[in-house]
């Protein structure tokens, strides 16, 4: 499992629909939409492919039938209080394997198209003290296509179990655990992970790939501190980015519960929204929660305190703007302290040892589980210099 990164942007962005938005539907709705995505380049890659661009969309709810909702298009075929099956469709981003140490020298990845049958099991329900859980297991089956030439590259397999708790004391609490698993026919294992002899290097043996096992994702989420910030500050617009879907409707629908209309929640790699879509000097705080420290060096290039990264934030926050970061891994804390003391834009105003604005800012639920078992937590807090 990988932490992700989360940041939370203290701005007003229209074009991002609202918590109470995305819960309170339309049957019909169009327009133009503003989209940031990443992921990993192909399934249990290190490596990830990003992209940001603007698009007319056009969706449909329907009670049998719906596009561009909860995926690119649902059918469902049949559904009670145990069963649903639907026809879903989805796809992957393309990747250039050059930009992937694993894969350089062999064929890029192309777009693909993914369709099939999925079946979720409402598998189980419980209630203790003031929780309420909820237990779904999804079964999907798809057939990958390429779009560059509508051939199938195989077929995936994917079951997933899904675990969410709900607080009845508190309306915007909840918590929710998932493990989704990845299984690839010959061909489509073949099409991500053989090497030939045309593509085997001294680091890089040839490789036969077959039917079987292709990966896990694991995930944790619950959205206080994004909530808890919104909450604090009535009058500032909350950003927050996430890479999992979970997550983010889970933060929408804490947020619609808490009858919180000033936050914003984007799915995907904060980077190109960042770099293509928020405008200079718009931005009053960037929090860096807990980030992940990437210690592979072909991935330093994704550290959070790179000079690039740390160029973007001073680039959009306003004059007198703050950067707040936390983490509990001393190497790193020490590495935050010395990249952001290279970069002649910020001024370090305040750390953990007694700032108290700092003591303010709400705690993430990873933070209340450092405290609680003793674990240090190193938290910093930069002002924008405006020489730069």
């Amino acid at each position: 499992m990988r932490a992700s990164v989360l940041c939370l942007l203290a701005i007003l962005l229209p074009m991002v629909a609202s918590a109470e938005e995305v819960l309170r539907d339309p049957l019909w709705e169009a327009g133009f939409v503003t989209a940031a995505f990443s992921g990993p380049s192909y399934p249990a890659a290190d490596d990830e492919t990003a992209a940001a661009f603007l698009s007319p969309y056009i969706i449909y709810r329907g009670d049998v039938f719906s596009v561009g909702d909860e995926g690119a298009l649902r059918a469902l075929a049949f559904a009670n209080d145990t069963l649903e099956l639907d026809l879903s469709l989805g796809a992957s981003l393309p990747a250039n394997s050059e930009d992937d140490a694993d894969r350089e020298g062999m064929e890029d990845l192309d777009f693909l198209f993914e369709i099939g049958p999925q079946l979720i099991w409402h598998a189980g329900q419980n209630t203790f003290k003031n929780w309420q859980g909820i237990f779904d297991i999804k079964l999907r089956a798809r057939s990958v296509i390429s779009l560059a030439d509508f051939d199938s590259r195989g077929y995936l397999f994917e079951p997933s179990f899904v675990y969410e708790l709900k607080s009845k004391a508190r309306r915007n609490l909840s918590w929710q655990a998932d493990v989704e698993m990845l299984f690839g026919n010959d061909r489509l294992n073949r099409y991500f992970y053989q090497v030939g002899d045309m593509a085997a290097t001294d680091t890089r043996p040839q490789y036969d790939a077959e039917a079987g096992y292709m990966g896990t994702e694991v995930g944790f989420g619950r959205s206080h501190h994004l909530l808890d910030l919104a909450r604090q500050d009535p009058d500032r617009h909350v950003l927050g980015f996430e890479i999992r879907r979970q997550w983010v409707r889970q933060a929408a629908k804490g947020a619609t519960r808490a009858e919180l209309s000033n936050v914003r929640v984007v799915e995907g790699d904060a980077r190109p929204f960042l770099e293509a879509l928020i405008a200079p000097e718009s931005v009053s705080c960037v929090h860096i929660l807990f980030p992940d420290p990437w210690w592979k060096r072909r991935h330093h290039k994704r550290r959070v305190f790179s000079q690039p990264w740390l160029d973007l934030i001073h680039r959009i926050l306003a004059p007198g703007g703050s950067l707040i970061a936390t983490t509990d891994v001393p190497a790193y804390a020490d590495l935050m302290l010395s990249s952001v003391s290279d970069h002649v834009g910020f001024q370090l105003t305040g750390t953990h040892a007694g700032d108290p604005l700092l003591g303010r800012v709400p705690r993430s639920h990873r933070e209340k589980k450092c405290a609680d078992h003793n674990i240090p937590v190193y938290a910093f807090r930069y002002l924008k210099e405006t020489t730069r």
